[in-house]
């Protein structure tokens, strides 16, 4: 009978180290979720960068111009949150913003992605800035007399 009492004594202090284990679990399991959710992002903004390079390159093409480029590039940044993206139009010109046709032009743009690593409102946490960068080529559709 001492048996039976002892074994049962220590199912029941095991039940406790069981419980915090799971508890332990369940935490390291919400920390990881949150961390991919956070670094989801990272894709999601890229993605917006990309898209806002392939535009401001596209219309250009199109246009023939740079002129409204930097405005274009500034209300695709504001619908998309990158702000303090930066905009480069590498072109040979002609005529002042005008690119000939078939004349190729690079427009690039930079984002820097930060990710708070320790985020709490006391805090200041620790900040990870992530580059983002993409380029685009684009040729000119367009004759310039």
């Amino acid at each position: 009978m001492k048996r039976m009492g002892r074994l049962s004594q220590a199912a029941k202090s095991r039940r406790g180290e069981l419980v915090v284990d799971v508890m332990v679990g369940c935490i390291l399991a919400v920390v990881a979720i949150m961390a991919l959710i956070e670094f989801y992002g990272i894709f999601v903004k890229y993605q917006h960068v990309n898209t806002v390079a392939r535009r401001v390159a596209r219309t250009i093409e199109v246009t023939g111009t740079t002129e409204g480029a930097e405005d274009l590039f500034d209300d695709l940044t504001d619908i998309a949150g990158l702000d303090g993206a930066v905009l480069t139009i590498d072109a040979s010109y002609v005529n002042g913003d005008h690119i000939q046709l078939r004349d190729t032009f690079v427009v690039t743009v930079s984002y820097v992605y930060t990710v708070r690593v320790i985020s709490a409102d006391a805090l200041p946490g620790a900040v990870i800035a992530i580059p983002l960068e993409t380029a685009y080529t684009g040729m000119s559709e367009v004759y310039v007399r």
